[in-house]
């Protein structure tokens, strides 16, 4: 999430905000004030202040504005996955997408319900990032396939089911 800093400062509200006591137990509620302070041309800070019993109290936070959230599709991702094929059931064709956080060497492999391998769609070394590899299986028969992912660091499985 990228953040910018909110410039408000000059502005000031009359509160009436409940203020506990710790040392005492009790609660009430004072003549408080809310109000934003200036540090510089580009950070707020809200402060709430109260005075009374001759004390000052106050508190300071520093404001920032959310501008938007990356979604970043291309980025490198922090662990391994390996995602459900879509569509599932499918006919004839399938997309199959993983993400790796670090260049390795990557096998992607189909078998068939009895462990026999039917396909081999990758066999060699990666750059990290999210990919996806479509499978067509149009010479394979109906039924239930495991497709199956494996590296140094992470090995996955997971069903599809191929209707025709």
């Amino acid at each position: 999430m990228r953040y910018r800093r909110t410039n408000t400062a000059g502005l000031t509200y009359n509160t009436s905000i409940q203020v506990a006591d710790l040392l005492k137990g009790d609660t009430r509620f004072g003549g408080s004030k809310a109000g934003y302070i200036n540090t510089n041309s580009t950070d707020s800070s809200l402060v709430v202040w109260s005075s009374s019993n001759g004390v000052n109290a106050y508190s300071s936070y520093n404001l920032y504005t959310p501008v938007g959230v990356d979604d970043d599709e291309n980025g490198i991702p922090l662990v391994y996955s390996l995602e459900q094929n879509y569509p599932n059931p499918f006919n004839p064709s399938t997309t199959i997408k993983f993400s790796i956080p670090e260049q390795t060497n990557v096998t992607l492999k189909i078998f068939n319900s009895i462990g026999q391998e039917v396909a081999s769609l990758l066999n060699g070394e990666m750059a990290a990032g999210n990919h996806s590899v479509d499978f067509n299986a149009s010479k394979l028969s109906s039924g239930v396939y495991f497709y199956r992912i494996d590296s140094p660091s992470f090995t996955s499985t997971k069903k599809m089911i191929l209707i025709k």
